[in-house]
């Protein structure tokens, strides 16, 4: 860190700076591993107990982002995203959190003619957009759940425009499997859990 990549010395400035930089860097880095540490202690308890039961009860959180990262495919990661960002709220039923999430279609009517414009939209994009990737990896992780089957069943030698499409409908028929197995307990159907 003496020298520049030419050979040229750098000022004293620049060495500053540079160290600023890699001090910061490092900062954030204890800091990611601080709050990587803190989710896995909530979605992989180490031993149940009394003391545990107690959290899980006054934090029904932590309950379901325990139980959601016991599904194969959905990691600790994922199971703190949906729950932190969705399933905090009080949903009343699938319809609810389609909407909420931007995945319900837009019906468009003229006359007799009845059609769907896509989703809406109208929910936060970057939650949409990790759900569809979170889509993909229970393809490959739970290929023999029905929700995987109802896919390929659709997509069956199809281009890429309608399995893109496809994984749409998939991912909001997976995020509301996935709310009710976060409220009520029920897996969602040939799903595995480990």
């Amino acid at each position: 860190m003496n020298s520049s990549p030419d050979g040229r010395p750098l000022g004293p400035r620049l060495k500053d700076e540079v160290r600023r930089e890699i001090a910061r860097l490092r900062l954030a880095m204890e800091q990611l591993d601080h709050v990587n540490d803190e989710r896995d202690a909530i979605a992989v308890p180490k031993r149940a107990s009394a003391c545990d039961g107690a959290r899980n009860e006054d934090n029904p959180d932590t309950a379901m982002i325990a139980a959601l990262a016991r599904i194969k495919g959905v990691g600790s990661n994922d199971a703190s995203v949906l729950v932190r960002e969705a399933f905090w709220r009080k949903f009343a039923n699938r319809r609810e959190i389609a909407a909420w999430s931007g995945f319900a279609p837009t019906p468009w009517a003229s006359g007799t003619i009845n059609r769907d414009q896509g989703i809406t939209k109208a929910g936060p994009a970057a939650f949409r957009a990790y759900v569809i990737q979170l889509t993909w990896r229970w393809l490959q992780w739970q290929p023999q759940s029905q929700l995987a089957r109802w896919f390929g069943e659709r997509t069956n030698g199809a281009s890429g425009r309608v399995r893109r499409i496809m994984i749409v409908a998939l991912a909001r028929k997976l995020l509301v499997s996935l709310w009710r197995y976060a409220t009520t307990g029920l897996l969602p159907t040939g799903a595995v859990v480990t």
